[in-house]
């Protein structure tokens, strides 16, 4: 933060000035969700428009409009005054979160940089409506679920459909809307002795309006029937605590809900002597309570006692009474039904289970629901890393990522971040795994921080990104960044940048193409200027390295090591900073990797043991034209070449939504048939299962526009390698898209596949169906966005269309009858 005394305007191209203060911040932190000036007048500011990179309007906040970084989206706290940036409309952010490169949360979070506002489209997982658990505003997903079909294991709730766990019957919080697994349970001894006047089989205790007036005409129960119904029959909406919402949009839950709903507030302030709510029903709901006790207590309804607290058992009421309107547990961290949020259905274990018949689900016991909610109330407690606690104890340990530090992660490392990737072209005679070593040095000598990698040889060469830490504190001297290149320990190239007079950002981005010169390697200096038998190595502009012999460091190779930490036959960069031979792991290169005695590799291909994480990988290299010869394969079928190009997309059912494992592009004027290898790798080269479902699209030119059409080409959920043939000339299985008013109908999807309103397979806004598989009782839909199909390579309102999403060449334009 800046200050400026003689600026008349409180904005300008640069930053904003608050107000009443002589403050400014940047641009790029207004309408943030974090305040920076003295009396917040950076956020919910309308004269700001909104144009900043990575923002989240917040949905029903307007007058003015409010915005908060994706960063705050799902991070346990309210930060939209609608709370929207924890539930939204569409879902609960905590569980849209970006984990891996291919993963689909990473694709929306990221197409701000693209001018996509991708965030828009997100839907809830399929499988997660209808699971009695609250992932949408006011619990919409939750609603309308009397025709949802629930994955095999899990009960159906008679009245509201919802399905919920068996082990989760009588244990005192409602999992079915109305209550129904609370019906007829046990007595808890816990309870206040007048409620159970009411018989638990047919009866719910609620304190009416009607009691309060008179107990001698009305009882303190209804009808389980009136429970769970929408309508308010409880003071403090008891019988509707999982259907009635807060001003938050979260269900009541344990809280009072009062004011017409305007409020809800803890248990605790229920019948303590202090009215908190307008209509005061928190305190004559208790009307038992005729003002004997002082403001803070709670009067025993038997009117033996005054208690300074409710629900523990160290003040008790001889009735216990104390008990009233008390939750499961009274720990500082316990919220209602948060041990319900299970695991989602495993897609790609139900496909494969349905072909045999006999699907389980999976469900994590009571232990571990607790565990996991332990560590949900410790998440932020490290900011960004991650915490251990001591068994023995209640203290935390925090592991920060590179770029924190701190006891608890929480301040910023200043470092360079650096991103490579290396142009083998023109030099097929290159190895095909480079050790490749980045240094961040001070005054050209000393290393001050290093990272090593491995670069492979890839028909599209890939990107690898790291970065480099200052020192604390930080060295006053020049800083550089090397980048030096090996073929197992022996130097090939080296690259050099500056990075001063610039160490003085937090951050410094460098980004560079690597490219090897035209000359036989190793290029050795002319005359060697290293010392103690040190080898020069020189590049384009004259400039030399010296590696030096084992037991030298130094720019000359002129100063002596004391001790050495790695193997001697490493190559010994400094005392510990090692480059391995192959198969050698680091850091110091004496545990061999042997891997590749297993043969993990197919026929002609050769398996290279990685010498850095994940520890024990492998690598497997085609040595022969005839690698996939063994490889499953699609074949496309067509009598005529075709007009207009085809893109076959295949999918992996992984996680919450499916990853595109390949793309095929059929090029306009195609000789049929077309075959191609289906990729059975995933990102880490280890062989796996081929892609579970084959979707063909289609674009047809109109006048002004392009139709596209969608098609299920197959569904293979077998663990066998098998080839896929697709004759486009026969009628295939087209995805209808549903009519707008039943888009949003989600929980009637089932239906429709039952009586295959829309055939056998039909899209949706969010979601791909199909129908009859693998026989007509079996059906399943998936969280499905079309993405990664189209380009921006074509002009004219023409459509670009993507293939092999590595190979930024392979597209297509298909262009509107108007244009050619």
């Amino acid at each position: 933060m800046e200050t400026e005394n003689n600026m008349d305007s409180s904005v300008s191209p640069s930053f904003y000035r608050c107000k009443n203060t002589s403050d400014r911040v940047s641009l790029r932190r207004v309408n943030d969700g974090y305040i920076d000036c003295l009396y917040g007048d950076d956020e919910r500011n309308p004269d700001y428009p909104m144009t900043q990179l990575f923002r989240y309007q917040c949905q029903t906040v307007t007058s003015p409009s409010q915005y908060v970084s994706y960063a705050k989206l799902g991070d346990g706290v309210n930060d939209c005054a609608d709370g929207s940036d924890e539930v939204s409309n569409e879902i609960r952010w905590s569980i849209f979160k970006c984990d891996t490169n291919d993963n689909y949360a990473c694709w929306v979070l990221q197409g701000d940089q693209f001018g996509e506002n991708r965030l828009k489209d997100v839907r809830l997982h399929f499988h997660r409506y209808c699971d009695s658990n609250r992932d949408m505003m006011d619990g919409q997903d939750e609603k309308n679920c009397s025709d949802w079909m629930c994955d095999t294991g899990l009960y159906k709730c008679n009245r509201s459909g919802q399905c919920i766990e068996r082990k989760s019957f009588c244990d005192g919080e409602f999992d079915c809307d109305d209550g129904e697994d609370e019906v007829n349970c046990p007595q808890i001894l816990q309870k206040w002795k007048f409620e159970l006047n009411c018989n638990n089989r047919t009866e719910y205790f609620c304190i009416t309006d009607e009691y309060i007036k008179n107990q001698s005409l009305n009882r303190s129960c209804i009808s389980w029937h009136q429970v769970g119904d929408g309508h308010i029959d409880c003071i403090g909406a008891r019988d509707e605590r999982n259907v009635a919402s807060c001003p938050d949009h979260r269900m009541v839950g344990d809280r009072f809900w009062c004011d017409n709903g305007r409020k809800c507030i803890n248990y605790i302030a229920v019948c303590n002597g202090i009215k908190d709510c307008v209509d005061e029903t928190d305190e004559s709901i208790c009307y038992w309570n005729t003002g004997y006790c002082r403001a803070g207590q709670f009067s025993c309804a038997d009117r033996n006692g005054c208690k300074s607290a409710r629900c523990t058992t160290g003040m008790t009421c001889s009735d216990k009474s104390h008990r009233f309107w008390c939750p499961n547990s009274t720990s500082e961290n316990y919220v209602y039904r948060s041990s319900k949020h299970r695991s989602i259905f495993d897609i790609k274990k139900g496909c494969y289970n349905q072909l045999e018949s006999h699907t389980k689900l999976s469900i994590s016991s009571s232990s571990s629901n607790h565990q996991a909610k332990a560590l949900d109330d410790r998440y932020f407690y490290c900011n960004r890393g991650f915490h251990l606690q001591v068994v023995t104890s209640s203290e935390f340990f925090c592991f920060c990522p590179l770029t924190f530090y701190g006891d608890r992660c929480q301040f910023n490392s200043r470092r360079v971040a650096i991103r490579l990737r290396f142009d083998r072209r023109q030099r097929s005679d290159l190895p095909l795994i480079l050790n490749v070593l980045v240094m961040l040095l001070l005054n050209e000598s000393i290393v001050v921080d290093h990272r090593l990698f491995v670069d492979e040889a890839k028909e599209y060469s890939s990107k690898s990104m790291t970065y480099l830490i200052y020192p604390r504190p930080k060295p006053l001297g020049t800083y550089s960044v090397r980048i030096e290149s090996y073929h197992s320990t022996e130097l090939i190239h080296f690259w050099e940048y500056p990075v001063s007079p610039l160490d003085f950002l937090p951050v410094l981005r460098i980004v560079k193409v690597l490219r090897f010169p035209a000359r036989s390697f190793p290029w050795l200096c002319s005359h060697n200027y290293c010392e103690n038998n040190g080898t020069c190595h020189q590049r384009e502009d004259n400039k030399f390295l010296c590696i030096c012999a084992y037991g030298w460091k130094g720019k000359l190779c002129e100063m002596k090591t004391e001790y050495i930490h790695c193997a001697s036959h490493s190559l010994a960069r400094t005392e510990t900073i090692c480059v391995c031979p192959p198969g050698y792991l680091e850091p110091y290169c004496y545990v061999q990797n042997l891997k590749c005695q297993q043969n993990n590799c197919e026929l002609n291909e050769t398996c290279i043991p990685r010498s850095h994480p994940p520890i024990y990988g492998h690598i497997c290299i085609c040595n022969t034209s005839n690698c996939n010869i063994n490889r499953p394969v699609i074949s496309v079928q067509r009598q005529e070449p075709n007009q207009s190009p085809f893109l076959l997309q295949l999918l992996q059912l992984t996680g919450d939504y499916p990853t595109i494992r390949q793309q095929i592009l059929v090029q306009p004027l195609t000789t049929f048939p077309l075959i191609k290898t289906i990729k059975t790798r995933d990102w880490g080269y280890v062989i796996g299962e081929q892609p579970e479902i084959g979707l063909l699209f289609t674009f047809e030119s109109n006048a002004y526009s392009i139709e596209t059409t969608l098609y299920l080409l197959f569904i293979n959920c077998s663990s066998t390698m098998r080839n896929f043939s697709v004759n486009l000339d026969q009628q295939l299985n087209k995805c209808h898209v549903l009519p707008e008013n039943q888009r949003h109908a989600v929980t009637l999807f089932g239906n429709f596949c039952q009586s295959f309103t829309y055939g056998t397979c039909f899209i949706s806004d969010g979601y791909l169906c199909y129908c009859g598989y693998p026989n007509k009782n079996h059906s399943n839909c998936l969280s499905y966005q079309r993405r990664y199909t189209v380009c921006s390579y074509c002009q004219n309102q023409g459509h670009c269309v993507q293939g092999d999403l590595t190979n930024r060449t392979d597209f297509a334009c298909v262009c509107p009858k108007i244009s050619h």
